[in-house]
């Protein structure tokens, strides 16, 4: 019978470098993270830092927030109306979906998306006009 080279000691050091290995593959998880977001009156449309984009339809009688079901687990968001928006800014928005071109007006709004590190990344929009 011919005796095995392979040693206990040498079991336990294949098998530690194994688990190590296997360790640090599941730590390399890759944090997305939004980088922009866009907003109309019926759709919320945030990317993600490795390009992915993200959609939400408005809700019809809901709060605007939730999960996006299109992007990685963990990418949250909330869209906040602003509450100090002009009352003629309402009355134009409105009348502009009641004229069927409501989706040329952005709303203004603050969008919080919560990244896979449970980072909160706000967004003003529509985005200030730059000169």
């Amino acid at each position: 019978m011919r005796k095995s080279n392979l040693t206990l000691s040498g079991l336990s050091v294949l098998g530690l470098t194994l688990l190590a290995g296997c360790a640090a593959e599941v730590t390399e998880t890759k944090v997305l993270t939004p980088v922009a977001a866009r907003l109309s009156m019926d759709m919320l449309i945030v990317t993600l830092n490795d390009g992915q984009t993200c959609v939400s339809q408005r809700p019809v009688s809901e709060a605007w927030a939730g999960q996006f079901a299109n992007c990685g687990p963990g990418i949250t968001y909330r869209v906040v109306p602003d509450p100090k928006q002009n009352p003629l800014r309402v009355v134009f928005e409105r009348g502009m979906v009641l004229a069927g071109i409501g989706e040329s007006v952005v709303p203004l709004a603050r969008v919080d998306v919560t990244d896979t590190t449970g980072k909160v990344v706000e967004f003003a929009l529509p985005e200030p006009f730059e000169h």
